[in-house]
C-alpha cells in the first residue's frame, strides 16, 4: 500500500490519518513504525519504506483541504472552513471551539506540541491571526485531525506560478530577472551533466565485468 500521512495522531487515537494513494481514500492506519506527517510511504510484506520522489505533494493536500481537489473520497471525514469572522477558542484539554460550538478535540501531534511549547494564550493568538487568511480544519465526529492554512496554499500556488522550464524559456521572448534564471538553470544543467557522467561510468564498469565473464 502507498499512502501519504495526513495527520500524525497522539497515542490515544490509536492510528494515524492517511491518504491511501491506491484506493484514493482518507482512512486511518496503525503501524508499529514511527510515521512522519506530510511524508509518503510504501508498506508491503511487513516492510515500511519512505518514498523520496513522491507523487502526492503537500500542495495537493492543501488543495484537498480547501475543496479544490476532488479525486479523493474523504468518506465521513470533513473539512470545515473558517475565516476572520469566526471566533476560535482553545482550552487546556485541547478542545477547539468555533463561535461557542465544539468543533472537537485536537489529536494531531503538531498542534498539541505547539500548544505545549507556546502555551495556551499564545496559541490562541496564533490561530486568531491565521484566521485572517483563512483555515480549514479536518474533522471526524468530535475530533480535530489537522489545521490547514489558506496562506500556505496560496504560497504553494505562487511558487508553482514562478516555475519555468527550459522549454518555456526558449519559447519566451523575455524573462524577468534573466541573469538569475540563467545562473540557476546553468547550475541545474551542470548537476544533471555530472550525474549522467557518473551513471555512464557505472554502466561501463558493469559492462566490462560482464564481458570479462
Amino acid at each position: 500500500m502507498r499512502f501519504y500521512v495526513l495527520s500524525k495522531c497522539i497515542e490515544e487515537e490509536k492510528g494515524d490519518i492517511i491518504i491511501n494513494l491506491d484506493t484514493k481514500t482518507v482512512e486511518k492506519i496503525k503501524l508499529n513504525e514511527l510515521l512522519e506527517e506530510d511524508k509518503t510511504y510504501v508498506y508491503a510484506n511487513g516492510e515500511l519504506i519512505q518514498i523520496k520522489n513522491i507523487d502526492w505533494t503537500v500542495k495537493e493536500t492543501y488543495l484537498l483541504a480547501f475543496h479544490k481537489n476532488r479525486k479523493i473520497n474523504i468518506k465521513d471525514y470533513k473539512f470545515i472552513r473558517l475565516g476572520k469572522e469566526d471566533e476560535i477558542t482553545l482550552d487546556e484539554n485541547y478542545f477547539m471551539y468555533c463561535n461557542g460550538s465544539l468543533l472537537g478535540r485536537i489529536t494531531n501531534h503538531h498542534e498539541i506540541e505547539m500548544m505545549e511549547r507556546e502555551g495556551l494564550e499564545k496559541t490562541r493568538r496564533i490561530v486568531s491571526r491565521l484566521l485572517h487568511g483563512g483555515i480549514a480544519v479536518l474533522t471526524r465526529g468530535k475530533k480535530v485531525y489537522r489545521i490547514f492554512t489558506y496562506l500556505k496554499l496560496k504560497s504553494f500556488l505562487a511558487e508553482e506560478d514562478k516555475q519555468i522550464s527550459i522549454h518555456q524559456y526558449l519559447d519566451r521572448e523575455k524573462v524577468e530577472d534573466e541573469g538569475s534564471f540563467l545562473e540557476q538553470m546553468g547550475d541545474d544543467l551542470t548537476e544533471v551533466y555530472q550525474k549522467i557522467g557518473q551513471m555512464l561510468k557505472k554502466i561501463n564498469k558493469k559492462k566490462d565485468k560482464t564481458y570479462d565473464l
